[in-house]
């Protein structure tokens, strides 16, 4: 899918209500076009206990390497990161799932509970905006 929609959130609910899981995984791909806005408001319709989020690393030797170099995929600078953060915490509405981007991925490490943090943890993005040179550096983000 390239958009988080109606159809999916209904989707969703349908099949928690058959199935009744004990876990729901929801993974988001922000490079293909999703939206930090409407991807909050897929998270709030859930209110899931634990919200994890990743930053893509490009490994070496992949055609994802390739296309980076080529020039035909691009990847988002360190400010896109953390605005597109700044984004999906200010819209999320979930209280009391736990928010972790605590992983090597990340160029932040920014961790708390919605929605009692969500003040803390913005502030925080706002001050990485601000100092950029504290941000976890790309040669550490491997995994």
């Amino acid at each position: 899918r390239l958009a988080v929609d109606q159809e999916l959130m209904d989707e969703i609910s349908a099949l928690h209500s058959a199935v009744q899981p004990t876990e729901t995984l929801f993974v988001v791909d922000a490079m293909t076009g999703q939206d930090a806005v409407e991807t909050a408001k897929a998270f709030n319709a859930m209110n899931p206990e634990y919200i994890g989020m990743l930053t893509l690393v490009v490994e070496h030797e992949t055609p994802l390497e390739d296309w980076v170099k080529a020039g035909t995929f691009k990847l988002l600078t360190q400010e896109q990161v953390l605005e597109e953060t700044r984004l999906l915490v200010e819209n999320l509405d979930c209280p009391g799932s736990i928010f972790r981007m605590n992983h090597a991925s990340n160029y932040l490490v920014l961790k708390g509970t919605l929605n009692e943090d969500k003040e803390s943890m913005l502030a925080e993005i706002e001050w990485a905006k601000k100092n950029l040179d504290c941000l976890r550096p790309d040669a550490w983000r491997g995994v």
